[in-house]
């Protein structure tokens, strides 16, 4: 609007013999300027009060419609940068003068008014005021004696019933849930499990296994994969409230693509030689709190949830990492803090499954 306003007052300004039809360019430079007024009345608009701007505005207004303001508004903009100041243009400077004045007149003003406030304080009204901050300070020592003696009753009561808890919950744990390593060799197993499960005979419903197969790392020694899988495919053919969790192999400085995908194939096929299902897909996840920048591992792994084909269900299949097909996140500890870990040798993953450091059953 402003532009075409600008355009009809050049216009009606020229003579009649001098008219002619604007160009490309001097379209674009009036385009400018417009632009360019409109932003800096903005800047002034801040800083001044409603009243004062609008008589700056009309004077301003009448300057632009002129053309007056043209090179000096085409000057900033070629040498100055966004978003620029009102005074850097001639016409908006004697206003942004008379506002600054004015901010500084008020500034001294209050400046002044603080100094003789604080010249008139007499003696009696200063000490008055530290009595009655003495006298507030008083009161609110007591609220908060009283406050902090019912938060610390509050906290004894919490801790008391945390520590309660967690002694419940691990006298349960120890009487209900057992955690059996096997070694390398695959031996005592059966045996530890059936004793196990022998607290819950009479009791259908209460036994629940979970038989974790970690693979992440292939071991040069196969046999050790084939007798882990047949353990595996006769502890899930026990009970249909038996679940098998394998984690597949990943990528690792010491193997290929090619050797990954061979063993996690291998590892599909002994799994349905041995009656077990490969369907239930799991993806691990994992955070780092502990760890810095320089630990690239992955923050994912593909695992599998596997149960004995001859049982049509499982109460497993209900869980929720079953069902959405997602674990954790669960927490990484520290590469220095691994099993097997070493300081001076800083060995592979590799190496130290190699150290026969045993399975988790």
């Amino acid at each position: 609007m402003l532009l075409v306003q600008r355009i009809q007052s050049d216009h009606d300004r020229t003579p009649l013999t001098m008219r002619r039809a604007l160009t490309y360019q001097q379209a674009l430079s009036k385009h400018q300027c417009c632009g360019a007024f409109n932003h800096f009345c903005q800047l002034l608009k801040r800083m001044m009060p409603p009243a004062d701007f609008d008589l700056a505005y009309k004077s301003l207004s009448t300057q632009f419609a002129s053309g007056y303001l043209d090179p000096d508004l085409s000057h900033v903009l070629e040498t100055t940068f966004p978003p620029g100041e009102a005074a850097s243009v001639s016409a908006f400077r004697p206003f942004v003068a008379s506002v600054e004045k004015l901010q500084r007149l008020e500034k001294e003003a209050a400046d002044q008014k603080l100094e003789q406030d604080l010249r008139s304080a007499d003696f009696r009204a200063v000490l008055a005021k530290v009595e009655a901050d003495l006298k507030l300070l008083m009161e609110r020592k007591a609220k908060d004696g009283a406050a902090e003696l019912k938060t610390a009753k509050d906290m004894k009561f919490l801790r008391d019933r945390q520590q309660k808890g967690t002694t419940y919950v691990n006298d349960w744990m120890n009487a209900h849930c057992c955690l059996i390593q096997v070694d390398e060799n695959f031996a005592g197993a059966v045996p530890a499990l059936l004793k196990f499960r022998e607290q819950f005979r009479g009791r259908p419903g209460k036994e629940f296994l979970v038989a974790a197969f970690d693979a992440t790392v292939w071991p040069s020694n196969a046999v050790q994969v084939t007798n882990a899988t047949q353990l595996l495919c006769n502890i899930l053919g026990m009970s249909s409230a038996n679940m098998g969790y394998i984690q597949y192999p990943i990528m690792q400085a010491s193997t290929t693509q090619h050797a990954m995908v061979k063993h996690r194939h291998l590892l599909e096929l002994s799994l349905l030689k041995g009656g077990l299902t490969v369907q239930n897909n799991v993806q691990v996840l994992f955070s780092k709190p502990e760890s810095s920048a320089r630990d690239t591992r992955s923050l994912s792994q593909p695992a599998l949830a596997t149960f004995h084909s001859s049982f049509a269900e499982s109460p497993w299949q209900v869980s929720i990492a079953v069902r959405e097909g997602k674990l954790g996140p669960c927490p990484l500890i520290r590469v220095a803090d691994l099993q097997g870990f070493d300081d001076d040798s800083k060995p592979s993953p590799g190496a130290r499954a190699e150290q026969l450091l045993g399975s988790v059953l």
